[in-house]
């Protein structure tokens, strides 16, 4: 469960709350991953519009998680001129998307005279390599798998 509160749990059911965007489909359908983004960044908006205004509250705070993953998987896509126009659509339609849900935040913050802060934990830049630490530690014998291991991804670059 995401909340103990039953209210809240109404509330969440009733939007149809998603906690995160399907990341499975990042690489098995991007155009169908990028729509799901943008749809869970509508529904936090919708909960956060909700829950503004249904609990008396001195701190509101929201986080669209959904930005750090297109960025991380769509950068090098959206900058170096590597998707068809399709997915170039989808990648613009996500960023209208999540810039509509800051400019409705911008309304609430207006509306109950709060300030609105708006903060990232790092900045960005196009990804030379990924580097996935428990494929290493498998990798030099520090780590092993009690059933069959499967990893979820592949060490792209041998760094070492």
């Amino acid at each position: 469960p995401i909340t103990n509160d039953a209210e809240t749990e109404k509330i969440l059911k009733t939007i149809g709350y998603e906690v995160e965007e399907n990341l499975d489909l990042i690489t098995s359908n991007p155009v169908s991953y990028l729509r799901n983004a943008a749809k869970v960044v509508k529904k936090r908006l919708e909960l956060s519009i909700e829950m503004a205004e249904r609990f008396d509250w001195n701190l509101f705070w929201v986080t669209f998680t959904t930005l750090d993953h297109v960025q991380h998987f769509f950068w090098n896509s959206i900058f170096n001129n590597r998707c068809n126009n399709r997915l170039k659509d989808d990648i613009i339609a996500y960023f209208k998307t999540l810039d509509l849900a800051v400019s409705q935040m911008e309304r609430i913050a207006d509306r109950f005279n709060a300030l609105l802060m708006i903060v990232s934990d790092h900045g960005f830049n196009a990804l030379k390599y990924d580097f996935y630490i428990n494929n290493w530690l498998v990798r030099i014998g520090m780590l092993s798998c009690t059933q069959t291991c499967n990893p979820l991804f592949i060490l792209e670059k041998n760094l070492f």
